[in-house]
């Protein structure tokens, strides 16, 4: 009875599974043992995704991506693939398809997908088949591996339904419709009666000014000397500042070229006063600007904001320990450098420093390539420093990630890490 349940319940137990993510692992046949890997997208509960395929040709790597599909039948997950998405493979590539028939178990807590395959041709004049075996580690987080390098490159990563979770998509449908709820509630919601104000009639009270005393005949004299350079005659008013009491004091009616300056109202003298005594003392007064239509002074104060210097990778990359990881050589005239977080983004921010020079400041690690083209020219030597330099340490330390330089066809995968006392650098050499 045990082993009849155990039988019939055991399909159920492979559907409550999660299938959908990045699977790594490897197939072996007579002789050969290639890197495997594996992505599943779920899409109206049909599993379809990638798979990527690599192996050495002539001492060459070759790459194949192919599209997938996986059913489950039976108690067991069978796996086939389809039409080639992508290819580097440096002879004519055989039409092959791949059958695989899977089994789901568990690894040290790790999901682990494998079993047998067979492959058959689709060429009538070539009837060449193999025989293997299958074993695949599925990531619990979204690690950056080739197959999903490469798929970013072809614009295929996005249409994964892992890439962006369901939860994610539920919780903005929830945002949605509270919003759309709170806003009709607004539109239906009675008005409030609005009632007309009464407003009292205000009686304006009557300002006196005590007289202002006239200044000594040497100030007087100084200031109509003074007045003609700085404002037409007809629109001065002779001011002088006290510093002590920040008191601006209007002067009577001048006479100067002939022409006589009229003394301002009692109102125009009550604003000015007013107006003076909120600023900053005299000593903060950067500068002063008269408004020629109302002769009202207006002082404002200038502020420089202190913006505090960051310092640069390229300087202060010399305060830190730089520990060479690898050397990488090279042929093409143009390298293509792209970086990624290596596991879990957590807000690393790194700058790339090339030879002593700043070729990527301040980015951010995600799971999207970030991509530069370094133009290797003759003047530049034939062996390079690249230096990642750590901005930050994230949220979880230290700061980690993925270099990828493409020499043509040839692709190096480098995983580096740094922290505020230690850089990892990268050496390259050009290949004679």
């Amino acid at each position: 009875m045990k082993m009849l349940l155990l039988i019939c319940f055991f399909p159920l137990q492979i559907v409550a599974q999660d299938l959908t993510g990045i699977w790594t692992g490897s197939i072996q046949t007579t002789g050969n043992h290639l890197s495997y890997e594996v992505v599943v997208s779920e899409n109206k509960e049909k599993l379809t995704g990638y798979a990527l395929t690599v192996f050495v040709f002539n001492g060459v790597e070759n790459v194949g991506i192919k599209s997938i599909q996986l059913k489950i039948k039976e108690g067991s997950i069978t796996i086939e693939d389809g039409e080639l998405v992508y290819h580097n493979y440096t002879a004519p590539a055989k039409r092959s398809k791949l059958s695989g028939k899977l089994t789901l178990g568990t690894s040290d807590s790790t999901m682990v997908l494998s079993g047998s395959f067979t492959t058959r041709s689709l060429d009538f004049r070539d009837q060449t088949s193999y025989t293997g075996t299958i074993y695949l580690q599925k990531q619990n987080n979204f690690t950056s591996t080739r197959l999903t390098s490469k798929l970013d490159e072809l614009n295929l990563l996005n249409s994964l339904s892992f890439v962006q979770p369901v939860k994610q998509r539920q919780d903005m449908a929830l945002v949605t419709t509270s919003a759309q709820s709170t806003q009709k509630e607004k539109l239906t919601a009675p008005k409030p009666e609005v009632k007309p104000k009464i407003i009292e009639p205000t009686v304006a009270k009557e300002q006196t000014m005590e007289p202002v005393p006239l200044p000594a005949p040497k100030d007087l004299q100084k200031q109509i000397s003074l007045s003609p350079k700085q404002f037409p005659a007809t629109n001065i008013r002779s001011i002088t500042t006290s510093r002590r009491k920040n008191i601006v004091t209007i002067m009577p009616a001048l006479v100067i070229a002939g022409e006589i300056i009229p003394q301002p109202t009692a109102k125009e003298k009550q604003k000015q006063i007013a107006f003076v005594h909120k600023q900053k003392p005299a000593t903060d007064i950067r500068a002063v600007a008269v408004t020629r239509p109302k002769n009202i002074v207006n002082i404002k104060t200038v502020e420089k904001p202190v913006v505090p210097a960051m310092p640069v990778a390229a300087v202060a990359i010399a305060e830190r320990k730089t520990e060479v990881i690898r050397e990488v050589f090279f042929q093409s005239d143009s390298l293509v450098l792209s970086l990624y977080d290596n596991g879990t983004i957590d807000g690393d921010t790194v700058s790339v420093v090339l030879n002593g020079k700043v070729i990527i400041a301040r980015k951010g690690l995600t799971a999207n390539a970030i991509r530069t083209v370094i133009p290797v020219s003759p003047d530049l030597g034939d062996s390079l420093q690249l230096i990642m330099y750590a901005e930050n340490l994230g949220s979880i330390p230290p700061n980690t990630g993925l270099l990828i330089v493409q020499d043509g066809e040839n692709r190096n995968e480098i995983r580096f890490a740094g922290d505020l006392q230690k850089s990892s650098a990268v050496i390259l050499r050009r290949r004679k």
